[in-house]
Order: structure tokens, then C-alpha cells, then sequence
């Protein structure tokens, strides 16, 4: 039976926490409260709460394919001890198809958009354009290895390792490995590198990273939400690095009895609602939208499936973007290195 820890501290989460109460879905959910330490610490409480084998890592701004995550256990139920990689498509917030009052129409009707996932569809015309294809689907990746990136034919002096392919908005892993590697470092704060921290302290437990494009959802699109966010992603950096080189600790269960000691209130909801009923729906709409071979052709080709693409007839042109694979409008970003910006000191 699947569980889910939700947690707020700050004072302006009171009418949240109201509605998660009374929320009714067709979960087991169980809600628990902490003072606000932040994110990392939140997530750590979770953990420490966990009663299941395998925890999913999922973002508030998420609304997964009715799938998701049965894809994801599906891969959990042959293999255990595997960190499993879900994708994302952005949608703008105010798309029609997001509205509460067509969200569950949506959801039957919604088919995996992983193409549009940055690590598939890159966010600038350079080499790579697709980070998985690149690397045989993170296989010719290793934990020490680094792909580097151009922008247009000009060195961008961004790189992508194994760790970083871990996204926060989607992946599962044993709970199990967590508690080996003492779960989030609590020196993490604000946005960036505390999922990389998780894949890099994983695949050192010799744990596989391994993608599950079937594992998907919409991201809701949204700007910055911090004026410190590049400030904070180099601070996580440095926290990483030190990670990296320092010796991993033995399991620490006093960590977990101090994360434990931090809520304040808890409420097990109870199950409710229409889930099995749409997750057919969706599966029926996927199976329809695929027997369309041009459609069919641009997921083969997102997942480097050239032969399948000659064999379907080749691209339609209408679905085709200059040779690269995406189901949604182009919404890639203006030339802007992730690792200069890491570096920028003062502004965002």
C-alpha cells in the first residue's frame, strides 16, 4: 500500500495544512507537520517516518501520469536496490487542461510526454541534444565521468555527470539505501544539488541509475521563486563537493530520532476516489496515441531508436523540430550556462 509524508513549517502554511486534511484521494496519505527547518530537514522527518520499502521523490509542482509510479515499482519489483529516474514536461499554469475542474479528464486522457525532458530535448541547438541517447541511456556513464556541452559548436562549459541526471522532481529509491547514507545532508539549503547529493551518495553504494521514461508527469512551469536561488545552488554545491570527498559515515540513527523528534502534529487519511479507474483510461489513451506511427516514430527517435524510426516510415515532418524529438512547443532556454551562472557572484 503506497504512503506519502507531506510536511509544512512556516506560519503561512496553515490553510494547506487544512486542506490536505480534508483532501480526499485514493491513498493511503499520511500528513505530518514539523516547525519550519526547510526542505532538506522536512524530507529527513519523512524518511524517518517511512513505514514501505521503496520512498518516490516527487515534486510539489508535479502532476505525474497516472502511471508514474506503477512504472516505477514495476522496475522495483525485479530489481530492488536501483535509484530510478521519472521525466517531465512543462506546462504553463494557466493551460486549460490544468484547471481542477478538467484535471481528472486530463489525467484519463494524458499520454507520457517524456521527449520534452531536458535531459532528451536539450534547452539550446548544441551537442548533445539528447543527454540520454548520448550516453546510451547513462550507460556509458560512471560516477566519475563528465559529458560537457556546447552551446551552438562553442564550448559551454557546462558539464553533466551520473549524479546529476538525478532529478528531484521524479525518482524512487530504496529507503533502505537512505538510511545508509543518512539520508540528506542537513547543511543543504534552497534549490539545487540535494538530488544530485542523493545519486552521487547511492551510486556509491554501488546502486544503478537508471532511466524510466514511461515514468512521467507535468511540471507546472513557474518563475524563479527565490531571489537567493543561485546563491543557494552554490552553497549546495560546496556541501556536495565535501561530500564527495570526505569518507561516508556509518548509518547515524541518532539523525533519525532527531528528525523524528521534530513533528508537531500527524493525521493518516483515509483512501477514497477514482485512481484505478483513470489509470485504465490513461493506459488505453497511451496504447491509441501510439498506434499512430509518426507519433510512434518521435518517441523512438527521443529514445535513439533509429531503426524503429526507418522502419515506422521515418519523421513527420509537422512533429519534427530540426531533427530533434518534442511532443510539446519549443520552450527551450536562451544561451545561458548553468555552471556560469553557478558562479555569478551578488544577483541571481
Amino acid at each position: 500500500m503506497a504512503e506519502y509524508g507531506v510536511f509544512f513549517g512556516s506560519a503561512r502554511s496553515g490553510s494547506v495544512w487544512e486542506i490536505l486534511k480534508s483532501c480526499r484521494m485514493n491513498l493511503r496519505l499520511r500528513v505530518i507537520r514539523q516547525k519550519n527547518h526547510g526542505q532538506y530537514r522536512a524530507i529527513n522527518t519523512a524518511l524517518s517516518q517511512a513505514q514501505g520499502d521503496i520512498v518516490i521523490s516527487c515534486d510539489a509542482d508535479m502532476i505525474l501520469h497516472p502511471l508514474a509510479i506503477e512504472e516505477l515499482m514495476r522496475r522495483h519489483e525485479v530489481e530492488r536496490n536501483l535509484l530510478l529516474l521519472g521525466f517531465r514536461n512543462d506546462r504553463k499554469p494557466d493551460d486549460p487542461a490544468l484547471r481542477q475542474d478538467v484535471l481528472e479528464q486530463t489525467l484519463s486522457a494524458m499520454v507520457p510526454e517524456f521527449t520534452a525532458d531536458n535531459r532528451l530535448t536539450f534547452h539550446w541547438p548544441g551537442w548533445p541534444d539528447n543527454l540520454c541517447v548520448a550516453t546510451e541511456h547513462l550507460q556509458r556513464l560512471t560516477g566519475t565521468d563528465r559529458l560537457w556541452v556546447t552551446e551552438e559548436n562553442t564550448p559551454d562549459g557546462d558539464w553533466w555527470s551520473l549524479p546529476r541526471m538525478v532529478y528531484g522532481c521524479l525518482f524512487s529509491l530504496p529507503k533502505n539505501i537512505y538510511r545508509k547514507i543518512n539520508g540528506f545532508s542537513e547543511e543543504l539549503r534552497g534549490w539545487g544539488w540535494g538530488d544530485t547529493y542523493i545519486g552521487a551518495l547511492a551510486y556509491s553504494q554501488g546502486v544503478p541509475i537508471v532511466p524510466v521514461y514511461s515514468a512521467c508527469g507535468i511540471h507546472v512551469a513557474h518563475p524563479d521563486r527565490s531571489a537567493t536561488k543561485w546563491p543557494e545552488a552554490r552553497h549546495n554545491y560546496s556541501v556536495f563537493e565535501r561530500a564527495l570527498a570526505a569518507p561516508l559515515m556509518a548509518t547515524d540513527s541518532a539523525c533519525w530520532r532527531a528528525a523524528a523528534a521534530r513533528i508537531t502534529e500527524q493525521k493518516e487519511l483515509r483512501r477514497c476516489g477514482r485512481t484505478a479507474e483513470i489509470c485504465d483510461l490513461a493506459r488505453a489513451s497511451t496504447l491509441a496515441y501510439l498506434e499512430d506511427p509518426a507519433r510512434r516514430s518521435h518517441y523512438l527517435l527521443a529514445l535513439g531508436r533509429f531503426d524503429g524510426v526507418l522502419a515506422l516510415g521515418g519523421l513527420c515532418p509537422a512533429l519534427n523540430y530540426g531533427g530533434r524529438c518534442s511532443l510539446a512547443e519549443d520552450t527551450r532556454k536562451p544561451k545561458n550556462s548553468f555552471m556560469r551562472r553557478m558562479q555569478r557572484i551578488g544577483r541571481p
